[in-house]
């Protein structure tokens, strides 16, 4: 099994088995670049934040928060 699908050239023809498998490759890829990409962010996730919230007036230094969970999910959201 190829790790990335071939070049066609123009008007070539393939197979459904080999759209599937080039789709197949392109989802495993952007899933792996995803996560790749929350993990790093998710580690350095306070230095961002603290960073989102340098501009902020001193009396607003902290974001509110209206239920338990919203921190956590700020954090999530705010991690790209």
């Amino acid at each position: 099994m190829r790790p990335f699908p071939r070049r066609l050239r123009h008007g070539e023809e393939v197979t459904l088995v080999e759209h599937l498998g080039e789709l197949r490759t392109r989802l495993i890829v952007c899933l792996l670049s995803i996560a790749v990409a929350f993990v790093v962010t998710y580690t350095f996730h306070g230095r961002i934040l603290d960073w989102l919230n340098r501009p902020l007036p001193d009396d607003l230094k902290k974001p509110s928060t209206f239920s338990p969970i919203e921190p956590f999910t700020t954090s999530i959201r705010s991690t790209p």
